[in-house]
């Protein structure tokens, strides 16, 4: 079946509509990557450890949490991130934008769940959003290559990367998933309760 457009073959698209069709885009892409984030980062949302993670966690540590994350995402942006990019500036641009995705996605659900509120100190509320903003920002950039329609650009570069890529890949998907578990007190029970064999 054609596809029906309401340009004729060979009419040219001005810098204006181009524009609005990127920025129409992007503004698809952040709402998946909103809906990746609140999706990928609820079970640590409702996590009691996170929450107590962000309250005592020391900001030497937090901070180097976070920055750490800005490489993964931007890694993560080159391999499937919720928008085309064609260049480093571009996944740049495409992290930052996913972290800001998971800073609003783990404030909204923390407000909702009553986790952070008014009366709670600044340093508190920074720790427990920063916390909760890690997963939630890997969701935002995950979400496309899970629900978004695969580009054929982003398949080269998967087969392009081989080892390395997949190497990348299966380290952010061991910080992800361990990230759920981590500041878990059951883990620390079953080591303790575990014997050497």
């Amino acid at each position: 079946m054609p596809i029906k457009t309401s340009r004729s073959i060979g009419q040219k698209i001005t810098p204006d509509e181009f524009a609005g069709e990127a920025n129409q885009r992007f503004g698809l892409g952040l709402v998946r990557a909103s809906g990746g984030a609140m999706l990928f980062a609820l079970p640590m949302l409702m996590t009691m450890e996170m929450w107590w993670l962000g309250f005592y966690i020391s900001p030497l540590r937090l901070a180097l949490f976070t920055l750490f994350n800005i490489p993964l995402l931007i890694g993560l942006s080159y391999f499937a991130g919720f928008e085309d990019t064609s260049d480093v500036i571009d996944d740049v641009l495409d992290a930052f934008a996913a972290y800001a995705v998971g800073v609003v996605a783990s404030t909204v659900m923390l407000l909702l769940f009553a986790v952070i509120g008014p009366g709670m100190s600044a340093d508190e509320i920074i720790g427990k959003i920063s916390v909760q903003a890690v997963p939630a920002s890997i969701g935002a950039l995950l979400v496309r290559s899970q629900f978004g329609e695969r580009q054929r650009k982003e398949e080269r570069k998967r087969r392009s990367s081989h080892y390395w890529g997949g190497l990348f890949i299966m380290a952010v998907g061991a910080l992800y998933l361990s990230t759920s578990v981590a500041s878990t007190e059951e883990m620390i029970m079953i080591s303790y309760r575990m014997t050497e064999w």
